[in-house]
């Protein structure tokens, strides 16, 4: 959608501004987990598709048609090539390390206001039981902490994000357990872009590339090569964006102005205008310094002329 306010001004940079349509965005997962029933619940998330294997059956290839992986009381034996959540991952995990310190109760100490992983949580209402306390990372930033280290990691590796639970949100419950379901939605949303808002973007702030997306095509036309889980910064043009998938299918953005009243000078403060640092100095100079000199100067100057005209009429009666 375009929207364009008239009559229009003399400066109509911030008159037009660009809306997409609200959709659902498809994303597959591989749930791969000794516990296959714990996928359950996760299909009824709208665009969400789900498919359950067990570890044993799990090789890396089955990562290659997939947006994201989640891995329950499993780990991968290499790096995944997708956005991963690893749920509880067993002790001596080779590809990411982690330090884990099982506790029969667990009790939420912190956790950050400003991650997008914790928007909108009510964490005193949220119920863990049982879980583990995760050491500090090398390359992972905590989002929640517990009594004794970490319940929530995460972190980009190789242009892949990675988010570990020290406790299981599955199964996904929806309003039957409303606070884990709104924390198992934040983590989709930073792994996948799922519930991730369509709107809201502006010209010069970056935002992650979903999950599947590997071209964007900007309003001029320039089509972009982008990564999966990392910043897409060629956003300094307002307009609508394609976001380009798998069977190239188009996904429109808009990107509207950062300031949308840049043209309103309706209520705009009057300039002030200031010397500048070095004024100050020069008129303080010219008060300080005395104008002696100038006239000992002058005076010199008259006396050195009224002596050589004094010697010249005293020479000429004798050269006369």
């Amino acid at each position: 959608y375009k929207a364009e306010v008239s009559p229009r001004d003399g400066f109509p940079l911030d008159n037009i501004a660009y809306a997409t349509a609200g959709s659902v965005k498809s994303v597959s997962i591989l749930f791969v987990s000794p516990h296959p029933g714990d996928a359950n619940g996760l299909d009824s998330i709208p665009g969400v598709r789900v498919s359950a294997k067990s570890p044993d059956a799990f090789t890396p290839t089955d990562l290659n048609n997939i947006d994201l992986a989640i891995f329950e009381f499993a780990a991968p034996k290499e790096l995944p090539t997708v956005n991963s959540m690893m749920v509880m991952p067993p002790a001596g995990d080779p590809v990411f390390g982690f330090e884990a310190t099982p506790s029969a109760s667990i009790q939420i100490a912190r956790w950050s206001p400003t991650d997008p992983l914790s928007d909108s949580v009510n964490f005193r209402l949220l119920n863990i039981g049982q879980g583990e306390l995760f050491a500090s990372h090398p390359w992972m930033e905590s989002a929640v902490d517990g009594a004794g280290g970490s319940l929530m990691l995460h972190g980009e590796r190789q242009g892949h994000r990675f988010l570990a639970t020290g406790f299981n949100p599955f199964p996904y419950l929806g309003k039957r357990n409303l606070p884990m379901s709104i924390l198992t939605l934040n983590a989709l949303g930073y792994l996948a872009g799922v519930g991730a808002n369509s709107g809201g973007y502006r010209t010069g702030a970056p935002w992650l590339v979903p999950a599947g997306v590997h071209d964007v095509i900007i309003p001029s036309g320039k089509t972009i090569a982008a990564k999966p889980g990392t910043l897409f910064s060629e956003v300094s043009t307002q307009g609508i964006y394609k976001l380009v998938g798998p069977g190239s299918l188009e996904t429109p953005r808009a990107v509207n102005l950062a300031d949308l009243t840049t043209s309103n000078f309706e209520n705009v403060p009057p300039l002030k205008i200031e010397s500048s640092s070095a004024a100050p100095d020069l008129q303080s100079r010219s008060e300080k310094s005395p104008l002696t000199e100038y006239f000992l100067a002058a005076i010199l100057a008259l006396l050195a002329v009224e002596a050589m005209l004094l010697y010249r009429r005293k020479q000429s009666p004798l050269e006369a």
